[in-house]
C-alpha cells in the first residue's frame, strides 16, 4: 500500500476500542494501559454490547465513555480505532472508521473472506487513515531473528520445517461466536492459521503446491494438517489442534542446524547443531544486552507501529495486502479440503467416515 501523506497527530492519540471481550481483556487492555501511562494514547471510548465486558476494562480507563454500538460519525483523522470484535463485524466497522478519516488496527483474522478484505483495503486507499492488521507475531524478535538466519544462510539452506500448535481449548471467550459457522469462516485453521501463514508467507513466500485435511464433518474443524511443497524442493508441514497437545514448536531444519521456536516465547529460539549433542536455549537480546520484547509487549509494539505510521515516522508493518494473502491461503485450503485420518476413532468409526467421504464433502462449508 502506498504511503500516506503526513498528517499532524495529537499526543496522546485518542483511541476507541471496539470489542471488549477476551482478546481485549487479556492483551489490548494491558498494551493500551502501558501506552496511556507513557502519554502515547488516551482511551476515549469502549464499545461492546455486553455490559460485563465493558465493565471489565472501564476500571483501567475510567475516563473513557462506554457505548453498546460502534458509531463512526464522531471520529476524525486524529483517531485510532482498534477493531477487536468478532470477525463478522471487522469489515463494516473498519470501513466505517476509515471512511471517517480515522486509522484502524483490525484484529486478526482480517475479515470473513477475501472479498471483505478487498473492500477494507479499498477503503484504506481512499481515506486519509492507515489500516494495520493485528498479526502481532511479526513483531516477535524470534521471527525477526529467523528471517535473518534464512537471509544469511548462517546454518546453510533450509531443508524442511514443521509447525505444531495445539492444546485443549482454554480461551476465555466472551461469546460463542468462535464456534458459530454464521460468525466465522472456519475453526482452528481460521483462528490460528492467520498467524502461522502470515509468518510462513513472509519468511518463505508462496508454496508451489499443498494439501489440506481436517476433521470437519459438516461443522468447524478442531484439527487440521497442511503439507506444503516449494519450487526449490523445500517441504514443510503444519498441524494445528484445539483439543490435544501437539508439543507446540516450530522446527526449521537447516543444513547445519535445527532452529526451534517454542510457541508463545516471543524472544526465544533453540538451536540444535547437526554435529552436536547439545540443544542451545537462547534468549534474544539487543547488542546492549537488554532483554527483547515479550509476547504482551509485542501487542504494545504493534499499536506503537501504527501510531508512528500516523506520524510519518514508520511504515505499517502488517499491511492489509499481507493479511489478505494469508486469508486467501486459508480460503483456498478450505476449497481443497480432504477428511484427515483421525487416530482417535475406532476402526468402525473410521470405516464409516471413509465410506461417507463423498457425502461429507458435499456438505462441508466452502
Amino acid at each position: 500500500m502506498k504511503s500516506k501523506p503526513f498528517m499532524p497527530v495529537p499526543s496522546p492519540v485518542p483511541v476507541t476500542l471496539v470489542g471488549c471481550g477476551a482478546i481485549s481483556q487479556l492483551f489490548y487492555s494491558g498494551a493500551l494501559a502501558a501506552l496511556e501511562a507513557a502519554g502515547e494514547v488516551s482511551v476515549v471510548c469502549l464499545v461492546d454490547p455486553v455490559a460485563a465486558n465493558r465493565d471489565a476494562l472501564h476500571h483501567l480507563f475510567p475516563n473513557a465513555r462506554c457505548e453498546t454500538e460502534f458509531r463512526a460519525d464522531a471520529l476524525t483523522v486524529d483517531d485510532l480505532v482498534i477493531v477487536a470484535s468478532p470477525p463478522r463485524f471487522h469489515a463494516t466497522q473498519s470501513i466505517a472508521a476509515l471512511a471517517a478519516g480515522a486509522s484502524v488496527l483490525c484484529e486478526k483474522p482480517m475479515a470473513m473472506n477475501t472479498a471483505e478484505c478487498a473492500a477494507m483495503t479499498a477503503a484504506a486507499k481512499a481515506g486519509t487513515g492507515h489500516l494495520a492488521i493485528g498479526l502481532y507475531r511479526r513483531f516477535f524478535p524470534a521471527f525477526e531473528a529467523l528471517h535473518e538466519i534464512l537471509k544469511t544462510e548462517i546454518y546453510g539452506p533450509l531443508r524442511s520445517f514443521s509447525v505444531r500448535e495445539g492444546s485443549a481449548y482454554r480461551w476465555a471467550a466472551a461469546s460463542a461466536s468462535f464456534s458459530d459457522p454464521a460468525s466465522t469462516l472456519g475453526g482452528v485453521f481460521y483462528d490460528v492459521g492467520p498467524h502461522v501463514m502470515d509468518i510462513l508467507l513472509w519468511l518463505l513466500g508462496e508454496p508451489s503446491n499443498w494439501t489440506y485435511a481436517d476433521d470437519a464433518l459438516g461443522g468447524l474443524e478442531v484439527n487440521c494438517v497442511v503439507n506444503l511443497e516449494y519450487k526449490d524442493g523445500l517441504r514443510g508441514s503444519i498441524r494445528l489442534s484445539k483439543d490435544w497437545d501437539l508439543g507446540n514448536a516450530h522446527v526449521f531444519s537447516f543444513e547445519r542446524a535445527d532452529v526451534i521456536w517454542p510457541v508463545g516465547q516471543a524472544a526465544r529460539l533453540r538451536i540444535r547443531p547437526q554435529a552436536s549433542a547439545f540443544l542451545f536455549d537462547t534468549e534474544l537480546r539487543t547488542p546492549e544486552n537488554r532483554a527483547m520484547l515479550n509476547e504482551p509487549q509485542c501487542f504494545t509494539r504493534q499499536i506503537l507501529n501504527l501510531i508512528r505510521a500516523m506520524r510519518g515516522e514508520e511504515v505499517v508493518q502488517v499491511t492489509p495486502d499481507a493479511a489478505t494473502r494469508s486469508l486467501a491461503f486459508i480460503e483456498d485450503s478450505y476449497a481443497r479440503r480432504e477428511p484427515m485420518q483421525m487416530a482417535w476413532l475406532t476402526e468402525e468409526e473410521q470405516r464409516i467416515v471413509d465410506s461417507n467421504r463423498k457425502s461429507h464433502a458435499a456438505v462441508l462449508p466452502r
